[in-house]
């Protein structure tokens, strides 16, 4: 997906979510949603064993990752750890692999290379823009017993079973990232965002590298930055 279709979802979502969520959380999220995509270094995830090189936004290179990542949010969830500004995004970007993982030029099936990775992006971008405009997003959830990553690795596969092309990509990205944000978005701990959250969060996990802010992030009529 292209930058900007993630920032517009994200953004959606957020719309969408909760009302009374502090504007820095949301704006922390919609970072976290593109964060990976200015950060050159998550294009490498996967070379050093081997993989084809600046294949890691792809899903057998970043699935681990995402794993990884979706099991510390779950035990931030379980001790009640889940409204703060740092884990909102983190949470954001586990939201941007999670989308990719449905887009079919991330996937290893794709029989393309790198100019058709983009032609296809471009008509995402067309038919994402097209269909949340129209559409929107149906904000779905899943048992909170369920393990949730089983039920994406389920859900891939299904995915990648059935007749690949932008109808088929929009329908899981959008079911996806609505069941992971549901699962673990929350506000209750958070009154007014202290600024040790935000700069821990920037510290942490924000590139220096990349020029951008949580407040940036926003804004609307981001530009593509080309291929996610």
């Amino acid at each position: 997906m292209r930058t900007a279709d993630h920032m517009n979802l994200s953004r959606y979502i957020m719309d969408h979510m909760d009302a009374g969520a502090s504007k820095l959380k949301k704006a922390a999220f919609i970072f976290g949603s593109i964060e990976p995509d200015i950060n050159m270094l998550t294009y490498f995830r996967g070379s050093i064993h081997g993989e084809e090189k600046l294949r890691g936004h792809n899903y057998e290179n970043v699935q681990k990752y995402m794993e990884k990542l979706t099991n510390k949010l779950t035990k931030k969830l379980e001790k009640g750890g889940m409204g703060t500004i740092r884990q909102s995004f983190l949470l954001g970007k586990l939201v941007h692999y999670v989308a990719d993982s449905f887009t079919y030029p991330h996937n290893s099936i794709f029989p393309g290379n790198l100019r058709e990775h983009c032609q296809y992006e471009t008509e995402l971008h067309d038919y994402v823009n097209k269909t949340i405009s129209s559409v929107g997003v149906n904000m779905e959830s899943i048992d909170d017993g369920r393990d949730i990553v089983e039920y994406l690795r389920e859900m891939h596969d299904r995915y990648v079973s059935e007749a690949l092309g932008c109808e088929n990509d929009y329908r899981h990205i959008t079911h996806a990232i609505s069941v992971v944000t549901e699962r673990f978005w929350q506000t209750e701990s958070v009154s007014v965002p202290s600024m040790r959250d935000v700069v821990i969060a920037y510290k942490e996990h924000i590139p220096v590298t990349a020029n951008a802010s949580m407040a940036a992030a926003g804004k609307t009529g981001m530009e593509s930055t080309g291929v996610a």
